[in-house]
């Protein structure tokens, strides 16, 4: 599950409709971040570390049982999401 209150939007887009940022922030263009998931009982020691990098890392969602993607707003409440990737085995 995504919180989309807390996903990172480049300044470059923050001035556009909110459709439009969610679509280049979920599907677009070819700029990069890293994701990973970790045990919530690793947060302290993952915050501490990236306090100790000057490297802002952020908690967008979590995974949960089941399958699939889920966009959520900042209340919890679903998010259609119409945007979709490039698939290159298509």
């Amino acid at each position: 599950r995504i919180d989309w209150s807390r996903v990172p939007i480049a300044m470059q887009i923050s001035g556009l409709d909110a459709g439009v940022q969610q679509r280049f922030a979920l599907a677009g263009g070819d700029d990069y971040e890293l994701l990973f998931t970790a045990p919530a009982e690793n947060r302290t020691g993952i915050q501490a570390l990236s306090s100790s990098l000057q490297l802002a890392l952020t908690r967008i969602g979590e995974i949960l049982p089941g399958s699939g993607v889920q966009l959520v707003d900042g209340r919890g409440m679903p998010i259609p999401v119409s945007a979709q990737s490039f698939d290159h085995f298509a």
